[in-house]
């Protein structure tokens, strides 16, 4: 059996590292009154995924936020919260191929002071990875099956996800949205191409703008509106693959355009995190629109730190998950299963994965890296050759 069900969260390996630039100034002041507000939580604001919290049987776990994701996923740690499985193993579809997964009914829960609805379907599936690769307690997802019922504003600026009563005044420019496969879609202008071209709004896809369906990114590259850039590696919950990746010539979405903005090929298109983070985002899903204001961001330059090498964490070490054949990490010496220790001073421990990923953009030329390899301590010299597109 199959289910059309979408499942795209998480581009968060990034073999060549891919890095936000941050411009200074203050944040647009876009905050719901108490009188809107049914709920608000405080996010990360370095460019890491937007995790909120869910009260399941008076214990508290993190969810991502993800709406790509069209149904919920809990972690197999909290499968002793939901009984029997419903039906046997379903192919649930990604955005990296297929994966079987089981389907149960949710327990009763709470997001903050929202009551989550109770035996709706959701799946079940092994986050471990995940958490390795994010740095993050995860143990679910919150996909489109509660979210659509809600308004939500990200203010990626302030930190903030609202759930609100309304979208309240001056929200910003007004974007239709067509729903497909329980999942938020809109229509993208890309010079080069006859029409416009469907793309799904997705928060759970990392910290890059999105991807191109393969049609699109070799159309787009053909016509060298699309310059080839290293390859990436990118988790989802079919497994990690290796993506091309290039900077689009243009794109416009609701009266705005941004060049030279960094994509990857996939199986569908997509308007990740990386873009979305631009704007002050509102989505009012119940009227199917979002609307979009210009954020402290908006105007900022893709980094593409040209390291080689993935990084993850896991039982609060942060460790090499592979590193490319000639690559600036691979001539420095640095090998799979490496503990980072250190950069440039900075000790790993105290900081996310975000932040660390600043720390190899912001160095042209030379990054001393201490590392652990079977119990010694040695410190690395790595040049980091990285531009700006």
């Amino acid at each position: 059996m199959v289910w059309r069900v979408r499942m795209t969260c998480l581009a968060l390996v990034f073999t060549w590292l891919i890095v936000p630039t941050c411009l200074c100034g203050e944040p647009p002041r876009q905050v719901a009154v108490a009188s809107q507000t049914l709920e608000r939580f405080k996010v990360a604001t370095d460019g890491g995924p937007l995790l909120l919290p869910v009260d399941i049987q008076e214990k508290r776990y993190f969810f991502v936020m993800d709406t790509g994701a069209s149904r919920n996923y809990y972690d197999t740690s909290l499968r002793f919260t939901l009984g029997a499985p419903s039906q046997k193993l379903v192919k649930v579809v990604t955005a990296d191929g297929n994966v079987e997964l089981q389907v149960f009914r949710s327990p009763p829960a709470k997001l903050g002071r929202l009551d989550l609805p109770a035996n709706m379907p959701i799946f079940c599936s092994d986050m471990e990875g995940l958490r390795n690769t994010l740095g993050e307690e995860v143990y679910g997802i919150l996909g489109m099956d509660v979210l659509k019922n809600y308004i939500v504003r990200i203010n990626f600026d302030r930190g903030e996800v609202t759930f609100l009563r309304s979208v309240g005044p001056d929200p910003g420019k007004r974007v239709p949205i067509v729903f497909h496969e329980n999942c938020a879609h809109v229509l993208l202008k890309i010079p080069g191409l006859a029409k416009k071209e469907m793309f799904l709004l997705d928060t759970g896809w990392g910290t890059f703008n999105g991807t191109f369906r393969s049609t699109v990114f070799a159309t787009l590259a053909k016509q060298r509106r699309l310059s080839l850039n290293n390859p990436l590696q990118v988790r989802t919950l079919a497994g990690i693959s290796t993506q091309r990746s290039g900077c689009v010539e243009g794109i416009s979405l609701g009266g705005y355009h941004h060049k030279k903005l960094l994509f990857c090929e996939a199986g569908l298109n997509t308007l990740g995190r990386g873009y979305l983070s631009r704007y002050v985002v509102t989505f009012d899903f119940p009227n199917s629109v979002i609307y979009l204001k210009k954020g402290q961001n908006f105007d900022r330059s893709d980094v593409v730190g040209q390291t080689g090498m993935s990084i993850g964490r896991r039982k609060g070490g942060t460790w090499v998950m592979s590193v490319d054949d000639s690559s600036p990490a691979a001539l420095a010496g640095i090998r799979p299963q490496d503990i980072l220790l250190e950069i440039n001073g900075v000790k790993t421990s105290d900081i996310s994965l975000s932040e660390l990923s600043n720390l190899f953009a912001e160095n042209d030329m030379e990054c001393r890296i201490l590392i652990r390899r079977q119990e010694k301590e040695i410190e690395i010299k790595m040049t980091l050759p990285h531009e700006e597109k």
